[in-house]
């Protein structure tokens, strides 16, 4: 296959995870085209773990930013120098399984006018110590969807993308404008979705990536902070607005897909009139559906998330006409 492949991981104190997510690269039947690895100032020892690798395998290389720079500037300099037709943006305290890239090149090569292909995700706990199988519910099979397929299904579903499967078709990412800071730790789904709706995406029905689970996590404390959560509903929502996305606007409206967000998007829907046009009672029914997701894995006594599953579940089976 001619297609080139660049993974790009940005890197901060991860000494105690990176030489098991490089291991997971280098161990795939796909030889990527280039690992590129930045190292953004670090105090413990990743920088030494990734020059073992790097000294071992040419097409791996490190970078360093000096000084810690954050991971926004440590992402933008690693598509500036990555060379690949497609992008796996890899973390790293995450774990990719065996044939992610080369069943996902396969799949890109098929159908070249998919923005991305994604599969499911196995989600494994620092927390509590438990794996499962996060399904995408993008459908039954291994396909390609259109972009109008992908709206249908998610609106049907409620189903979405995990970032750690996905390799990106650059072109695609560099035309959405790559990730917006603003948006934080969700600035990889609103991309995701962006190239979703515009090109159609591939999809492999089984899971090939492992994402870590930690308390630690960026997303994790993020999720956590009611008033920060809020601030990034509202920018997601100022984002899809803009008019370089217009032609994705109703994507987002018809799949229901910042419902993702809970009770925090359904606030940022009433910032401005004119984003009233986002509500549906299904939006907010899914939205409320999502925030209890989010609620029961809180430490919340049990009879209490019993009675709000009993009660949510039967709105949210009712919102999916």
């Amino acid at each position: 296959n001619t297609l080139k492949l660049s993974v790009i991981m940005p890197s901060y104190n991860h000494g105690r995870y990176i030489g098991e997510a490089l291991g997971a690269i280098v161990n795939q039947s796909f030889e990527p085209f280039e690992v590129i690895v930045c190292d953004d100032g670090s105090t413990d020892d990743s920088a030494e773990i990734i020059q073992r690798f790097a000294d071992k395998y040419k097409f791996i290389r490190l970078v360093k930013n000096g000084a810690n720079r954050g991971v926004f500037v440590s992402i933008e300099r690693l598509v500036e120098l990555s060379r690949g037709d497609y992008l796996y943006f890899a973390a790293a305290d995450d774990m990719i399984l065996p044939g992610l890239f080369e069943r996902s090149i396969k799949m890109l090569g098929r159908y070249p006018q998919a923005g991305l292909c994604c599969s499911d995700v196995v989600n494994f706990s620092d927390i509590k110590g438990f794996s499962h199988i996060k399904r995408s519910y993008l459908g039954g099979k291994t396909r390609y969807l259109s972009a109008e397929e992908v709206v249908e299904t998610v609106r049907k579903t409620g189903g979405g993308i995990s970032p750690v499967t996905c390799l990106i078709k650059r072109s695609a990412f560099v035309e959405a404008g790559g990730y917006i800071p603003e948006l934080k730790w969700n600035c990889d789904w609103f991309l995701i979705c962006i190239i979703s709706f515009r090109y159609g995406i591939c999809y492999i029905h089984e899971p090939l990536a492992s994402q870590r689970i930690r308390k630690e996590s960026y997303s994790f404390i993020g999720g956590c902070n009611w008033k920060l959560r809020k601030e990034v509903a509202i920018n997601i929502v100022r984002s899809v607005e803009l008019p370089v996305y217009e032609n994705v606007q109703s994507g987002f409206k018809r799949s229901y897909c910042m419902a993702v967000f809970g009770i925090p998007m359904l606030f940022a829907f009433f910032v401005r009139r004119k984003y009233l046009k986002y509500i549906s009672l299904s939006m907010v029914l899914r939205a409320l559906w999502n925030e209890f997701l989010l609620f029961a894995g809180l430490n919340t006594p049990s009879f209490v998330k019993m009675a709000c599953y009993r009660f949510l579940k039967t709105l949210y089976i009712n919102s999916k006409v």
